[in-house]
């Protein structure tokens, strides 16, 4: 399942926030896990980049510029950051397909602070589908 990095956080959240079937709760619990792991590249991807535009990440996760501001090339590389695609595994066939046979049929109400995440999760999981 592909999904861009400012998506990770969203899909995630809105996951989190649905009561489900034990079977397909066990397929999200596993995607949840890989979502974090994804967060965590992209954090230490954050960092990385905050360190070549002569940026300090401090325990708390602010930025300290050497010179008090962002470079506008490091806003530049971060959106590019964001919009990447990543691969989230879930490497169990069984609970991917009842996750997908789930989301399927799924027809609930969807609450308006999870739509652009559901958008997103949905249009990732479609195009798993076709593969």
């Amino acid at each position: 399942m592909n999904l861009q990095n400012k998506a990770l956080v969203p899909v995630g959240n809105f996951l989190q926030s649905l009561t489900l079937p034990a079977q397909v709760s066990r397929a999200r619990t596993k995607l949840v896990a890989s979502l974090n792991a994804a967060l965590q590249d992209l954090a230490e991807s954050e960092k990385q980049l905050v360190a070549d535009f002569n940026g300090e990440v401090n325990e708390q996760g602010q930025i300290n510029w050497s010179d008090g501001i962002a470079p506008v090339e490091y806003h530049t590389e971060h959106a590019v950051l964001l919009d990447e695609e990543v691969t989230i595994e879930l490497n169990q066939p069984t609970l991917m397909k009842a996750l997908k046979d789930y989301f399927a049929e799924w027809n609930e109400d969807v609450d308006p602070q999870y739509a652009e995440a559901f958008d997103a999760f949905f249009d990732a999981l479609e195009t798993e589908q076709e593969n």
